[in-house]
């Protein structure tokens, strides 16, 4: 809506045809090939990917992520940004390879994103990249935010949905502290 292009690529179970427009973006995935560290792989796409990127002037990787790290240095002169999610703390073993590699990744990206400004303090892998990490908080502002009374059950629905409660969609990962939005959320 604003005119810039934009492409989701990512690995699926099955190989897709592609690519597929929704909501104005382009949608392209790739056969997983196999799994490595809890990350699908697509050998497809890694081989696909320096050729991809010659369309875009910048890339968006999301970290932690194997795939995300493989494509940094597959991609050649492209700057990049880089949306850092959490630190690796519980294969400490395989962090101990780890490391060297997603500092290399960390430095040569344009910028990185935290999602809070705790995060940016306490976050060790982040703390010589200060100066090129900026906080963009997700979440919902409720001073500006309209709240419409909705239903979002069938009208002849016998489930009845307790005063209190919160939808969450995605992977539940450790570093995501959904225990703690429960526990915040439910009071």
């Amino acid at each position: 809506k604003i005119g810039v292009a934009s492409t989701l690529i990512g690995v699926c179970r099955d190989s897709i045809k592609h690519p597929i427009y929704q909501d104005g973006y382009e949608i392209c995935e790739y056969e997983k090939s196999f799994s490595a560290l809890g990350t699908p792989l697509s050998f497809k796409l890694l081989r696909q990917l320096n050729a991809i990127s010659k369309k875009y002037d910048i890339i968006h990787f999301h970290s932690p992520c194997l795939l995300s790290l493989l494509a940094s240095f597959l991609i050649k002169d492209k700057p990049y940004i880089v949306t850092y999610h959490a630190d690796i703390t519980t294969l400490p073993f395989v962090y101990m390879f780890y490391k060297f590699f997603e500092r290399l990744f960390l430095k040569r990206a344009s910028a990185i994103i935290v999602t809070s400004p705790q995060y940016l303090e306490t976050s060790a892998p982040l703390k010589k990249f200060k100066d090129k990490t900026r906080v963009i908080t997700i979440g919902v502002e409720f001073q500006n935010t309209v709240i419409k009374d909705f239903n979002v059950l069938p009208k002849n629905s016998d489930l009845q949905l307790p005063e209190n409660f919160f939808l969450f969609l995605g992977a539940n990962r450790n570093y995501k502290g959904l225990d703690t939005i429960a526990n915040v959320a439910l009071k």
